[in-house]
């Protein structure tokens, strides 16, 4: 969605993705795990349950059809803000 930002992983395979304030990571990850799509929500890496709206992405494996289904993590997170 409009607002988002991402960090460009350099040397490693993390990036670590900021979403629109209004949008609930915990949601995307609950949207996102029912359609076999992996994230890591961003309360996870605060002892305070910081980084709500914000989620990590691993990249570890080369791209192949079985990882095509991350593209589909944009249309998960439009239908969140909308709602």
């Amino acid at each position: 969605p409009e607002g988002t930002t991402a960090t460009r992983a350099e040397g490693g395979y993390f990036t670590w993705v900021s979403l629109p304030n209004r949008l609930d990571v915990l949601q995307l990850h609950r949207l996102a795990t029912a359609e076999g799509i992996g994230i890591s929500p961003g309360p996870m890496f605060s002892p305070d349950r910081n980084f709500s709206n914000c989620m990590r992405m691993n990249f570890g494996h080369p791209w192949g059809p079985e990882l095509q289904t991350g593209i589909e993590l944009g249309a998960l997170a439009h239908k969140l803000v909308r709602s």
